[in-house]
């Protein structure tokens, strides 16, 4: 009893911590929305959102509910989550009640016997609605120091929500098209200072007055990171002002493992200004001689 004359204080102590740090993500993800903002260049949107059915919490619920023939017991997990997600207090108030469930167990010894009257209260709190005597029964018995433990544990995580400016009006971001996501993403990406950054053939998503002002982008990004772009375009390569280009071709082996059969081959590697490159990126970007030639006939250059 000596040891544990603090025991309550330091649980105490514990949950204010865990709500502390629950807390300081908070801040954390609304610092790197408001970078995110800055670094889209204001193509973005973003602020910090609340799950409005904590996973947390259901899981939770599903976990000590679960097996105790309640009828549609997971959507009403959910849909208690949900309403307590509103509130910290109500989610505090339900681990309170957990813990004087587990308070009652172990004053008395077992779990065996008759099920305690404020035991019963309690669970009923708990659930949201009456529950039959055995049902009552069921959950009293699983009820112990990990179940306690998971509730006492579960958080609501906050996560960063995105919203794209379509001309004058932001909408979601998940409703903005494959280019526009594509866009707003190759911005952020390129405006921040990180490691090496790898993209394989953004052009996919992308038109070409959108391809040439990510192609200016990457002319100043480079200065700050290493860029590896796999790509098909030759503005990226071109107007991006690659430092270095690789220049690949299929090829096939002899082994008798499919898992080997292709290959890929290296057909030319240098600087922009090596003549061998000039031609592959001329003839496997641009068409080759005759589609410059047709352009300048064409456009008058």
């Amino acid at each position: 009893m000596i040891g544990l004359a603090d025991a309550t204080t330091g649980l105490e102590e514990a949950r204010a911590a865990l709500s502390s740090k629950v807390g300081e993500l908070s801040t954390i993800l609304g610092e790197a929305a408001t970078q995110v903002e800055i670094m889209s260049g204001g193509t973005l949107r973003a602020h910090v959102s609340k799950e409005s059915r904590p996973l947390e919490y259901v899981q939770a619920y599903a976990q000590l509910f679960e097996g105790n023939r309640i009828r549609d017991v997971q959507s009403k997990c959910e849909l208690r989550a949900e309403a307590l997600a509103t509130n910290q207090g109500a989610w505090d108030a339900v681990c309170n009640e957990l813990l004087d469930v587990r308070r009652i167990q172990i004053k008395t010894g077992s779990i065996a016997g008759e099920l305690p009257a404020a035991a019963r209260n309690s669970i009923k709190e708990i659930f949201f609605e009456e529950l039959t005597p055995q049902q009552s029964k069921q959950v009293y018995e699983k009820i112990n120091d990990f179940m306690v433990t998971r509730f006492l544990c579960a958080i609501t995580m906050d996560f960063i929500s995105f919203e794209y400016k379509d001309g004058k009006q932001f909408i979601p971001f998940a409703q903005a098209s494959p280019g526009q996501q594509a866009s707003a993403l190759l911005n952020l990406l390129l405006n921040q200072e990180a490691g090496t950054l790898i993209i394989d053939q953004p052009e996919d998503d992308l038109d070409n007055k959108v391809i040439m002002s990510i192609a200016q982008l990457l002319q100043v990004t480079k200065r700050r990171r290493q860029l590896i772009f796999a790509t098909h375009n030759p503005n990226l390569v071109v107007n991006g002002d690659a430092d270095k280009i690789i220049a690949l071709r299929p090829g096939f082996s002899n082994s008798t493992d499919a898992a080997d059969d292709a290959r890929i081959t290296i057909q030319d590697d240098g600087a922009i200004e090596t003549p061998s490159i000039r031609d592959a990126v001329t003839e496997i970007m641009e068409g080759g001689k005759e589609a410059f030639e047709l352009r300048s006939r064409k456009y008058s250059f």
